[in-house]
């Protein structure tokens, strides 16, 4: 009886112990995957995030600057109408009998 006792155990014993052994080592494993994907995860977001700042920063300068270009424009457009009225006035006012 012991025989078949110590026979069992070489047997189921041995290879069952190897079993739990390697399900144990792989979620382990899957774990620390896991850990490793989500740390190199947060990373790529952080530099997606850095680079959409910096995009977004160079967008609103460029907004800035075409904002004051339209400013600019607009004093320049106002020059220029009053030009044309100042000559407008003239060329219909009224010449003085001379």
């Amino acid at each position: 009886m012991d025989f078949l006792a110590i026979l069992g155990f070489w047997l189921i014993g041995i290879p069952g112990l190897i079993y739990v052994f390697l399900v144990i080592r792989g979620a382990e494993r899957r774990r620390t995957l896991a850990y490793e994907w989500n740390t190199g995860e947060l990373k790529r977001r952080q530099s997606r995030l850095e680079a959409m700042q910096a995009e977004t920063k160079a967008l609103h300068k460029r907004i800035a600057d075409l904002m004051l270009e339209i400013a600019r424009l607009e004093a320049q457009v106002g020059k220029l109408n009053d030009i044309i009225n100042a000559r407008s006035i003239k060329a219909t006012a009224p010449k003085s009998a001379a």
